[in-house]
């Protein structure tokens, strides 16, 4: 009786975790005047200057692709500005 009885806590104890779990996933984030650059450097410059603002810990920026080299694009996400 006792292995079924902590099953049972068990089994109850997973549900709700999954509940609370669900309930964080649900909520909803707003992206409301975000927008989305593709950004391509066209000289080592530019390069330098993206790669370095990707590698900024603390940025308004999310670099949704990796700064590689001259003439490939990245795409960032820009946050409004208030």
């Amino acid at each position: 009786m006792t292995v079924l009885f902590l099953k049972m806590k068990l089994l109850v104890f997973v549900m709700a975790l999954l509940a609370v779990g669900a309930t964080e996933v649900s909520q909803k984030v707003r992206y409301d005047n975000y927008r989305v650059y593709r950004l391509t450097p066209k000289d080592e410059q530019a390069f330098q200057l993206l790669k370095q603002m990707e590698e900024v810990e603390i940025s308004d920026y999310d670099f949704w692709s990796h700064v590689v080299s001259v003439g490939s694009p990245v795409d960032v996400l820009v946050p409004p500005h208030t």
